[in-house]
């Protein structure tokens, strides 16, 4: 790959792993399209300078941020896959069967990793693949990473009309996936004032959350602040009152940096300058004063089960202004994992909800609603194991009852599931599977006697 194409690896997948400064060449946006963005690369004087992005987080995996990148360079289709949970050497050689659909393309693609992204090239002869296909895949060490590409065909439309169209004449714009600018209304004709900021600089909401927010004001409150060891904290940050300046063109800028540290009282025991560092520019359609938020997160190993306080400082880069922002929390144990009755009994009632929804098999609201209480307080641990169990039954199809006879013996095991208490289905559970371990083991065998020798006479 070329020196001009190296922003591939540049990319930084999502809002929410802002944990070191963001690092991207200028982009400028040309459209979004159906939840793909396609941008151009300011000075790339290539025929394809414009990549299109899908991100997006799985609701299935924890709300993982996942992120698709696709762009053309010359005779060749160069795609940028992102996952939240991936952490590659850089420059790391990956070698994997890569697939569009189900259908493997190439048994032995190479891909070429660093931290959370991968990128690999191919021919451009796979491009009506693409757009006929939902998802792509890469199988790694036995493990499939799936990943959704859902409208490729108009997105693609719409790259091939930013490669085609003239450069443009204004200043560039700095943009990068890091943080996330929300769009207000869209100003009237008259120019915007290009000043100080009219109110003082603040983080005017810090939440802990359960996943990244898509937009402004996409909130979804974590309910407690108590983290068990290794869960990843999330946080989301509403910036207000940043100075913006005059740019060229007719355009304005701003720019901000984020620290933060751990504390325990007034002692640090962490922290990192600049977990989020970024220089904006706006063009003239830009709101007078644009609404802005912050995904980030943080991945928090070392603490001894106890009370700390996650403390942000805000930077304005224009005029040197500070705002700061704290949250306390707590460190706890991680959860004991469960035990081999608990996560068979999860299974259970996850291939339950699998075969109620797959299946023509009539339940009441009442029985649905048992159900799902059922499931989720059989929630495994570690999470990883519940991850497993729910890919498992993704991919299994539940055996539909079709006759009279197996639709009665579905009812009865569904009626138990639901009648009998947690910790009673966990000892039946406990004792089902002991009685399979020991009518799985080797049974022995009694030799034959062996024939009576005659005493000697």
């Amino acid at each position: 790959m070329s020196p001009s194409r190296s922003w591939v690896l540049a990319l930084t997948l999502l809002s929410a792993l802002a944990v070191a400064p963001a690092r991207s060449d200028e982009r400028t946006m040309f459209e979004t399209v159906k939840g793909w963005k396609v941008e151009r690369t300011v000075g790339d004087t290539s025929a394809n300078p414009c990549l299109m992005t899908y991100s997006y987080v799985d609701k299935d995996d924890d709300d993982a941020a996942n992120a698709v990148v696709f762009t053309l360079d010359g005779a060749n289709a160069v795609i940028v896959l992102g996952y939240e949970h991936w952490a590659w050497d850089k420059d790391q050689k990956i070698r994997a069967p890569f697939a569009i659909g189900k259908k493997v393309i190439n048994a032995k693609s190479t891909w070429v990793g660093e931290g959370e992204m991968m990128h690999s090239s191919f021919p451009a002869t796979i491009v009506p693949q693409l757009m006929a296909s939902k998802t792509i895949e890469v199988r790694i060490k036995d493990a499939a990473a799936e990943f959704d590409i859902p409208d490729f065909a108009p997105a693609y439309e719409s790259l091939r009309r930013c490669n085609a169209a003239p450069p443009p004449s204004t200043a560039p714009q700095a943009q990068s996936n890091a943080p996330q600018v929300a769009e207000g209304p869209k100003p009237g004709p008259e120019s915007h004032p290009a000043a100080p900021a009219a109110q003082p600089l603040a983080i005017a909401k810090l939440q802990f959350v359960t996943r990244p927010a898509d937009e402004f004001g996409d909130i979804a409150a974590r309910g407690s602040n108590a983290f068990p060891a290794g869960e990843k904290m999330r946080t989301y940050l509403e910036v207000k009152g940043q100075t913006i300046r005059p740019a060229a063109s007719g355009q304005r800028k701003f720019g901000l940096r984020l620290d933060y540290e751990v504390l325990a009282g007034d002692r640090v025991l962490a922290g990192q300058k600049g977990v989020f560092d970024q220089d904006f520019t706006l063009d003239a359609q830009a709101p007078p004063v644009p609404t802005m938020y912050l995904n980030v997160g943080l991945n928090l190993t070392g603490l001894e089960p106890g009370a700390y306080t996650l403390a942000y400082t805000l930077h304005d880069k224009l005029d040197g202004r500070t705002a700061t922002g704290s949250l306390p929390f707590a460190s706890i144990p991680a959860p004991t994992p469960s035990s081999p009755a608990q996560l068979k009994a999860y299974f259970a009632g996850l291939m339950f909800q699998r075969t109620i929804k797959d299946c023509d098999f009539a339940t009441t609201a009442r029985q649905r609603s048992a159900l799902d209480a059922k499931v989720a307080a059989f929630d495994p641990q570690p999470a990883t194991a519940a991850e497993e169990i729910r890919t498992h039954v993704a991919a299994d199809k539940p055996s539909c009852p079709d006759t009279l006879e197996t639709e009665a013996k579905f009812r009865t095991k569904f009626g138990n599931y639901l009648e009998m208490s947690t910790d009673a289905f966990v000892a039946w559970m406990d004792k089902r599977l002991a009685e399979q371990e020991a009518q799985a083991a080797p049974q022995p065998t009694n030799p034959a006697p062996a024939p009576a020798t005659p005493a000697p006479q």
